[in-house]
């Protein structure tokens, strides 16, 4: 009963399929219509409804797809074996793109690859694209696409699931694998062969995935050696490598070294019966952890090379004599050995107009010479709201100086850095490198790449950031005298403020900036910039206002109000801590064209220039802080308004209280100006010698001394020393212990006694005035 079964659902499926085969994606309800050719019986048991129909072809899923819209298709057996489970199907066999939201282990076709991320095309079971990265090809063995050995036009295998709408590829893979066709342990793909029939008369046309070692290294070729007993050759142009940084190179010996493992892909030559039977297309440099490449190595075989006949054997000393011809020139061939024209497609026609032997390193220009990254993966930290820097390479190591006029967010141009991008914000570059080590970006984006010349083609703008961002100041000549130079025959002012190195200075500038009037003159103006972090205000004369293309000469008050909306073109010099503007042109309405502005270079050294006046005057204010300094090394001293005499005796006390004496000191004080001396001693004190070892008698002053007496004998004080103050000299004591101050008396051989004035918190007398409540005698 159950066989009698089976070969009624063996036709009824049969049956099906006659009619669904060539009405790929009919709907159930048709099918249903057209069943009713069949037996009343037949048709009870399987299509006596669309709802029956449905269930009985889900028994049959390998041979029939119902999509969610209940359209039916036919699976073909033809590209079963590629499929894992469901096998795969003619174009006419897929069901609505509309429908599927996943895909696995589809095979696709690579036809745009970058450096951290590429594009799939997929024919079936859906015509679609489909967007990967870096990290899920071969499990993120790779750190680039462009070094694992993967080219447009490989096959592979991928998984991926439903992407955003609005981008380029309908999918997003989560895994991507190299189709086995493309593994070096099987045979070239059909598409790559050439030739026909079998055996020893087989001519392979094409290699893919081949592993050599590097024979010959020049400027602008190479030679790879491969096969058995590494006899086979193939040469490259310097355009058939990619970096290990992920751009094509114009010197290869900046990135390749004989002996290197690489991996490569070629075709044969035009002209086989050379020494170079093959010319390769792709060359890359294998990774280290490339298990394909660690199994190879000279006189090793890997069953996939490509055998040459005895014959051709035969003539390898006459191949190899004539290639030792080519490699005594010192400068690049000129032409291929094999005939190719473009063996050196920048020295086809100067053959004539080179003297000497020059290398081709000095017939590239200096352009040419330049490292280049294309595609690059980093990290982008803003410095100003201009620049910043992108970290990239192992453990970020590299930098990259990037300007705000080359990044864009989203294909849009970027306005300020500090303000639009986040610190460690990952990015995708272009970059040139300058100087060891240093590069320069000449174009930044997050997000999808703009349309934007190639990095090779980047030349001006290479330029033109190089004379804005990195101007640099010129350094000053050796020999020359110092701007502090010999003042007054001092020779102690040569030490003042050591020589350092001139400082760099930096110039930004500002293109088609918006401004807001704040203040207007009658020839002058001043506008607010707030597109950059901090609003700057930038000042402009009536010469540089330029009204509908043509300059204005009358008032600016005519014509500006304040909030009125201006476009400025203006540069920033920074050198240390110091900042400069200068604006040339200001408009409004249509730009004028022609206009005469200032030149970074001459910006620069008018910064220079004025970096100098500045340290002009940084000298004499070293010289004035040097004698500030020297006059207060003994912190005694007060300054006066006359020059202190040379036999000045400074006096400070001992004792640990703050509390301050103040005491007036003649040196060499005249006859008539000693009455002050006189009044200030003490009674029971005496100008003798005996006096030194002896302490003053403070006893005198009865504990209730009036007032009033105290305040008259301050005036006194303060008159005499007023009158005094050309020549006298005011020194602070600490008398906290009540010491006595000594001095020399204008008298040989005698010694001047001055008892202190105790004070809580006594003022200088520097001007001989004194508050008389706050003078007390001790």
């Amino acid at each position: 009963m159950s066989k009698r079964r089976g070969s009624s659902n063996n036709a009824a499926v049969k049956f099906l399929k006659k009619r669904v085969q060539p009405n790929q994606g009919i709907s159930l309800q048709e099918l249903t219509d057209q069943l009713a050719r069949l037996p009343p019986r037949m048709r009870t048991q399987y299509g006596s409804s669309a709802e029956s129909l449905k269930q009985f072809l889900s028994q049959f899923p390998k041979v029939f797809v119902i999509s969610k819209r209940g359209n039916v298709y036919v699976r073909a057996r033809s590209r079963r074996a590629t499929s894992t489970h469901n096998g795969t199907t003619t174009s006419h066999s897929c069901p609505e793109e509309d429908d599927v939201t996943c895909l696995t282990d589809v095979r696709g076709k690579v036809y745009r690859i970058f450096s951290v991320y590429g594009f799939i095309s997929v024919k079936y079971p859906i015509t679609t694209s489909v967007y990967f990265d870096v990290k899920v090809f071969e499990n993120a063995q790779h750190r680039s696409l462009r070094t694992s050995g993967l080219q447009v036009g490989d096959c592979v295998i991928l998984d991926a699931k439903l992407g955003p709408k609005e981008c380029e590829a309908r999918f997003r893979a989560s895994r991507v694998t190299r189709a086995p066709t493309a593994t070096p342990s099987s045979s070239p793909c059909p598409s790559l062969r050439g030739g026909n029939g079998g055996g020893k008369g087989k001519a392979v046309a094409h290699l893919v995935n081949q592993y050599g070692l590097m024979e010959k290294v020049k400027p602008n070729y190479g030679s790879i050696k491969f096969g058995p007993n590494q006899k086979e050759r193939a040469f490259f142009h310097a355009d058939a490598v990619d970096e290990s940084l992920g751009t094509s190179v114009k010197n290869l010996q900046d990135v390749l070294t004989v002996g290197d493992k690489v991996r490569f892909n070629a075709k044969r030559t035009k002209k086989p019966s050379g020494k170079f039977k093959w010319e390769a297309t792709t060359v890359s440099l294998c990774r280290s952890d490339d298990r394909s490449c660690s199994g190879e190595s000279d006189g090793q075989q890997s069953g996939n090379e490509v055998f040459m006949s005895d014959e051709e054997y035969d003539i390898q000393d006459l191949l190899q004599a004539k290639l030792d011809e080519y490699e005594s020139r010192e400068e690049d061939l000129k032409e291929s050995p094999l005939g190719c024209a473009d063996w050196d497609a920048g020295s086809g026609e100067e053959d004539s107009s080179v003297q000497g032997n020059r290398s081709a390193r000095d017939i590239l220009s200096e352009w040419e010479r330049r490292r280049k990254l294309a595609g690059e993966r980093g990290f982008l930290y803003p410095v100003t709201e201009a620049v910043g820097t992108v970290k990239f390479g192992p453990g970020r190591g590299l930098t990259a100086s990037a300007a705000v006029h080359v990044t864009y967010l989203e294909m849009e141009l970027v306005d300020n850095l500090l303000w639009e991008v986040a610190d460690g914000q990952e990015v995708c570059f272009d970059a040139v490198q300058a100087e060891d080590n240093k590069w320069i970006a000449t174009l930044v984006w997050i997000g999808q790449r703009p349309a934007k010349p190639p990095v090779g083609d980047s030349e001006d703008i290479f330029n033109r950031i190089t004379n804005k961002i990195f101007v640099r100041a010129k350094s000053v000549s050796k020999g020359e005298p110092g701007p502090c130079g010999d003042f007054n025959g001092e020779e102690t002012l040569q030490n003042v403020g050591p020589g350092s190195p001139p400082a760099q200075f930096s110039i930004s500038i500002y293109e088609d900036a918006k401004g807001i009037i704040v203040q207007t003159r009658e020839g002058t103006a001043t506008c607010e910039v707030r597109e950059i972090a901090a609003p700057r205000k930038v000042d402009f004369t009536s010469e540089c206002f330029y009204k509908d293309g043509t300059v204005f000469s009358g008032d600016l008050n005519e014509v500006l109000r304040e909030g009125d909306l201006v476009f400025l073109d203006y540069m920033v010099g920074v050198k240390g801590k110091k900042e400069q503007t200068v604006c040339d042109l200001v408009w409004q309405g249509r730009k004028p064209s022609g206009v005469r502005k200032t030149s970074p270079e001459e910006f620069g050294n008018r910064l220079q220039i004025d970096s100098q006046d500045a340290e002009n005057l940084l000298c004499f204010e070293d010289l004035e802080t040097a004698r500030a300094e020297e006059a207060s090394r003994d912190t005694s001293r007060v300054p006066l308004d006359t020059e202190l005499p040379e036999d000045t005796v400074l006096s400070r006390g001992t004792g640990a209280s703050s509390s301050v004496s103040v005491t007036g000191l003649l040196a060499g004080m005249p006859a008539e100006t000693s009455t002050l001396s006189n009044r200030m001693r003490s009674p029971g004190t005496r100008n003798e010698p005996s006096a030194r070892e002896s302490t003053p008698d403070l006893s005198f002053l009865p504990a209730g001394v009036d007032d009033e007496v105290l305040r008259r004998l301050a005036r006194m004080a303060a008159a005499e020393i007023v009158a005094q103050r050309e020549s006298l000299r005011v020194v602070l004591c600490d008398v906290g212990a009540q010491t006595i101050d000594e001095g020399p008396s204008s008298k040989p051989g005698s010694t001047l006694f001055v008892p202190a004035f105790v004070d809580v918190s006594t003022q200088t007398l520097s001007t001989g005035e004194i508050i008389s409540k706050e003078l007390f005698i001790s």
